[in-house]
């Protein structure tokens, strides 16, 4: 089984990057640019319309996205190459947990140095 969760949206953006909401309600954005800048048979993304038209693919239970006749990408791709916009709730909160302890150590350090 697959440790990276399914996709439940895709919304593309300007400057072709994708935004890909997981099931584990983790929110990535990923470039596209790189790849249509230097990959001539997916150069038709270019065209704004056909870009904005990337599917969530149900054929794989939502393991990738494509653009019909273009490009597939897997979840797996997007996801560990796309950089975070939003953590799962459970992530966001070990987060804070690891901020406000080690936010504390910092600034006691800094203290006892002046």
């Amino acid at each position: 089984m697959s440790s990276v969760p399914s996709i439940v949206q895709v919304i593309p953006l300007d400057g072709y990057v994708i935004e890909v909401h997981f099931q584990n309600q983790c929110v990535k954005h990923y470039d596209m640019k790189p790849l249509i800048d230097t990959d001539p048979e997916i150069g038709p993304l270019r065209d704004p319309k056909l870009f904005k038209g990337v599917q969530i693919s149900f054929r794989d239970r939502r393991r990738s996205i494509f653009w019909p006749g273009v490009l597939k990408v897997s979840a797996k791709e997007i996801y560990e190459g796309g950089w975070i916009t939003k953590l799962p709730s459970r992530q966001m909160t070990a987060f804070r947990r690891y901020e406000e302890i080690w936010g504390s150590v910092f600034c006691d350090l800094a203290q006892t140095e002046e």
